[in-house]
């Protein structure tokens, strides 16, 4: 019955079509006026109403206003907001079969950012009449006093009565924001979500003492045991997650900006960013490169061969991606981060100690050493350029990153890393005789990247 609900999520439908397929349960403090942002750009600005009913009372209010009606409003996909389970499955029957979706928070987090964003409130509202948040009777002299109200203590377990957690479409953890949308939005079939984060109370309010939160925390036991339960039941759902992206880093084309961009999207299900030394090494230690990389990194990425990676993907559905370059300004980047290493011996002293012999060496003897010609190709030996998942250009790094988060539905932001300094140099590579040799060291190079450039205006 949910894979079915869930299918029924994944198709998009025209207006007329519109029917109820969400529940999402949004728990005060817990990032659920943030989520309701995105679900409506996932689902329609009217398409997703607020409906709140207040504990212990009757009255139901949709978009903050009074509400009498026995059904749903007509051309609603998701219903969001405040409420307990069995409450609105009473108010609204129409509503028990759908899949549910929630976030919870630290519970000693949750009580203390709700006390503060209630005490910002009060200094902003002087008549609460009609407002439905009651809020000075919820407000004592001091945040312990407000938490030893029976009515402010465990009320995420309080929200989530009757319902099991293995029962709910999506747990999602506040403290996980990021990951957890990438997640969520593969379960519900989403593309391109950007992160939207709204109504967060301040980072400037007071420090808490450690007695405080104690207390708190004993005050929420049932809330505790239930975050740790979520918790636990996310490193579960997590463990399950298998490899998905491969990313081949070519030195000097934007490969450093890009696993920032992973990170963000992926936080630390993305692996370390491998260098050729530290590929060599597991390979030494474990028979191969693939053999030795954590089996939990959803992302791979690093200056690794494709045939050192190459079980890794053909046997699976693991997409593939790397990044080009114009092949005489890759070599000239390449020449000019050597040279900074070499000024700069703390950057990677056993490069430095290996090299320093070279810190005069010219563009065109660098770039004549045959470790040094052809590298793109090198990297991509056994896969032919139009079986990658996608290729990316330095030049266009920008447009060719937002095409990628189109086409992934991932949330990934363009940063510039590593980007070498052309201003410190005493040396032109402005000649075209220069060029031209190293192009002609390059001509495979050449041959890849102009297919590359092929593929790209074809797409």
């Amino acid at each position: 019955m949910l894979s079915k609900l869930l299918q029924q999520i994944r198709s998009p439908r025209r207006r007329k079509d519109v029917q109820l397929e969400l529940i999402s349960l949004h728990i005060p403090k817990t990032a659920g006026t943030s989520f309701r942002h995105i679900l409506k750009s996932k689902y329609g600005e009217q398409e997703v109403i607020r409906l709140d009913i207040p504990a212990g009372k009757r009255r139901v209010r949709i978009n903050e206003k009074r509400y009498r009606e026995t059904t749903i409003p007509s051309g609603t996909r998701v219903v969001h907001g405040h409420f307990y389970l069995p409450e609105l499955y009473a108010k609204f029957p129409e509503t028990k079969d759908l899949p549910v979706i929630t976030w919870l928070r630290d519970p000693v987090e949750r009580v203390i950012s709700n006390y503060f964003y209630l005490q910002k409130i009060l200094r902003q509202l002087l008549d609460e009449e009609g407002k439905g948040v009651n809020l000075l009777s919820k407000m004592q002299r001091s945040l312990i006093e407000y938490a030893r109200a029976e009515v402010n203590q465990n009320r995420q377990s309080k929200f989530l009565a009757g319902k099991d957690l293995e029962d709910f479409a999506f747990v999602a953890i506040q403290e996980y924001y990021g990951e957890e949308l990438v997640e969520l939005s593969k379960v519900l079939g989403w593309s391109g979500v950007e992160e939207k984060k709204v109504n967060v109370t301040g980072k400037d309010r007071p420090e808490v003492s450690i007695e405080i939160r104690e207390e708190i925390a004993r005050l929420n036991a049932a809330d505790v045991a239930l975050y740790q339960r979520a918790l636990h039941l996310r490193q579960r759902r997590m463990s399950r997650r298998r490899l998905e992206i491969i990313s081949i880093h070519v030195p000097k084309t934007a490969g450093t900006s890009f696993y920032h961009a992973l990170q963000t999207a992926y936080g630390k299900a993305v692996s370390p960013s491998y260098r050729r030394r530290d590929v060599k090494q597991l390979a030494e230690r474990h028979g191969s490169f693939a053999n030795g990389i954590d089996k939990s990194d959803v992302v791979l990425h690093g200056h690794f061969y494709y045939e050192e990676i190459k079980r890794l993907h053909q046997p699976s559905r693991v997409k593939l991606i790397t990044w080009l370059r114009d092949p005489v300004d890759r070599v000239i980047s390449n020449y000019r981060f050597f040279r900074a290493g070499l000024k700069n011996p703390d950057r990677n002293p056993e490069q430095f100690a290996a090299n320093q012999h070279r810190l005069e060496e010219s563009l065109l003897t660098y770039a004549e050493r045959p470790e040094n010609r052809n590298v793109m190709s090198k990297f991509l030996t056994g896969i032919q350029l139009e079986e990658l998942d996608f290729v990316g250009l330095q030049e266009h790094y920008a447009t060719d990153l937002a095409r990628l988060a189109k086409v992934t539905g991932l949330p990934l932001i363009a940063v510039k890393k590593n980007v070498s300094n052309q201003g410190d140099w005493d040396f032109s590579f402005d000649d075209e005789a220069t060029r031209a040799q190293i192009a002609k060291w390059n001509r495979e190079d050449l041959d890849l990247y102009q297919r590359a450039l092929k593929m790209r205006a074809g797409e």
